[in-house]
Order: C-alpha cells, then structure tokens, then sequence
C-alpha cells in the first residue's frame, strides 16, 4: 500500500449530524503526519455523550468554536491526496464526512477506500455464534482487532501521545481509535496479511 491515510469520527449521534472529533494519520512512505480537529457542534444526542464524553460546552472549549467549515479545505486535500483511506466500519464514518461537505455545498471525494473491520473479518476468525447473516465470522470490534495483532494498551497510549502529543488515551477518543486501527495495518502490513 502506497500513500494512504487512516481517521476516525466521533459523531453527534447514529445518523449524519454532525462530526464532533475527526483525527487522522497520513502516511506516505516518507513520514507520518497525524492531525486532530474538534468540532463546535449544536446539538450530541444523548447517546452519543455516552459513548465519546464530550458536551456541546466542552466541543466549544477544545474547538475554541470552529466549525467543520474552517477546517473543510484542509480535510478535502489530505483526503484526496493519499491513493487509500481506511476506518474501521468506514460507511459510517464516510456517511458522516459526506454529510459534513454536502452542508457546505462541497462534494467529499476521495480515490480508495478500506473497511479494516471488514477486511480483517476473514484474518481475525471470531466465530460469529449469533449467526445473524454476517457468514462464519464476526466483524471484529476494533478491541479485538488490536487483541488479534497483538497490540498492547501501553503501546496505544505511547503511539497516541507520539503522534498526537497528547496524553489523554481511550477508545472513543478519535486520536486512540485512529492509531488502534494504524498500528494494526502497519503490522498487518509488516506481516504481509493485507
């Protein structure tokens, strides 16, 4: 894989609102370039705050009040210069995106695309025991991604404060799940399974 660029969102809700967190990496065999924006947002359903933590208040503090707008530009050209993006269940996080850029006239485009929960489904083999039409295995959680690949909470946490140069470290915090889903395609990489 050549250029290419892993992100996650944490989001308002369930259905295209808005995106409260966008963190990504880029790498493009040269470097790696990790970016982190946060969103003022005018409404999180109630969930949501449950899932990520974060309050319309607090989005405005971290955000010092930018909007999706201000950063819009910017997010475009990372986007469309990288040959792939990747995200664990990426139509989610791609439902977001296009919804954050059709608010604002814009149309989200990007060149490929990687589900790493979907593509490593058939490498992890967790027995799906519910049977729910998902075939022999489960899509793996993204715990269980990095449990799988062997990567260690100690080592998600240095990652994310190297890359992100910020200490704060959990799932649902976009700059720990953006790395999670890194460092397993880099390992995955390194070991040829993708």
């Amino acid at each position: 894989m050549k250029d290419f660029l892993v992100f996650d969102t944490e989001t308002t809700g369930l259905h295209p609102g808005n995106i409260c967190q966008l963190s990504y990496i880029i790498n493009n065999e040269k470097e790696e370039i990790a970016k982190n924006f946060f969103f003022t947002v005018d409404y999180i359903e109630p969930g949501a705050k449950r899932v990520h933590g974060f309050t319309e208040e607090k989005l405005i503090e971290l955000s010092g009040g930018s909007t999706f707008k201000d950063f819009l530009p910017e997010i475009e050209e990372d986007f469309k210069r990288v040959d792939t993006i990747i995200a664990h269940n990426i139509n989610f996080d791609l439902r977001f995106l296009k919804a954050e850029f059709e608010n604002y006239g814009k149309e989200f485009n990007y060149n490929n695309s990687m589900c790493s929960m979907r593509r490593f489904t058939d490498i992890c083999k967790i027995p799906n025991y519910n049977n729910r039409g998902l075939g022999r295995f489960k899509w793996p959680s993204l715990f269980e991604l990095t449990k799988f690949m062997g990567i260690k909470r100690k080592d998600l946490v240095k990652e994310t404060k190297r890359l992100f140069k910020d200490p704060r470290s959990k799932f649902h915090d976009a700059r720990y799940d953006t790395v999670a889903v890194y460092l397993s395609i880099i390992k995955a990489l390194d070991q040829k399974l993708i």
